[in-house]
């Protein structure tokens, strides 16, 4: 059981280091209506009570999708 709220804490510590690391790299002047989409999907994502490691991988596949730099996460 521990195990899993490490996994989980783990997997929401890499989403939300892709949501920072997007943020810091997008100038917010320069941003497209998709890249606050993505933004914004990614929030609602960091919304759920548990994350998985597919959940941190959807988080990588939105940002990227639409061209939002992050620093690559170690699974």
């Amino acid at each position: 059981m521990a195990e899993g709220v490490i996994h989980c804490d783990n997997y929401f510590s890499q989403s939300t280091t892709l949501l920072e690391d997007g943020l810091s790299f997008i100038r917010s002047e320069g941003m497209t209506k998709d890249q606050v989409k993505a933004m914004q999907d990614v929030i609602q994502i960091l919304k759920k009570v548990s994350l998985e490691r597919e959940n941190a991988r959807q988080c990588g596949r939105i940002l990227r999708k639409y061209k939002i730099r992050t620093i690559p996460t170690i699974d």
